[in-house]
């Protein structure tokens, strides 16, 4: 029979966890982000907007924005203090993919809803270190 101070201690425990996944958390949700663009899809799996046969004409191929991946490339996942994840992107033109300000939107973050995908990174890892914590581990 567990007693009120080891439940306590579990307790505790288990409040820490969102920061002791995040690490693993941000190393998969970029791994997510670089598997929709592959697919050409957002988050959401929606695919994108295909090329204009204009853009074609000139050398670029589906899926859309990875000819040079440098846009790709600039995205960083990283945990915060004390829990969460922030995703950067490090050139100004992926914004205006993201929000279809200028060429069409070719959403490549998560706006407003928590993708399926992600939901399950984090399920996945909770459970995980959950199940360690509780196992005395």
């Amino acid at each position: 029979m567990t007693s009120v101070k080891d439940f306590s201690q579990a307790l505790r425990k288990l409040a820490n966890v969102p920061s002791q996944i995040a690490p693993q958390v941000s190393k998969d949700i970029r791994k997510q982000i670089f598997k929709d663009f592959q697919k050409g899809t957002d988050p959401y799996g929606n695919p994108h907007k295909p090329l204009a046969a204009s853009t074609l004409a000139k050398g670029r191929s589906e899926p859309s924005l990875l000819d040079t991946k440098k846009g790709r490339n600039s995205i960083k996942v990283s945990p915060m203090a004390k829990a969460g994840v922030a995703i950067t992107v490090g050139t100004n033109y992926m914004w205006r993919h993201q929000t279809g300000q200028g060429p069409p939107a070719r959403r490549f973050l998560p706006i407003n809803v928590l993708p399926a995908t992600y939901e399950a990174i984090w399920q996945k890892a909770l459970e995980r270190q959950a199940k360690r914590l509780l196992n005395g581990k």
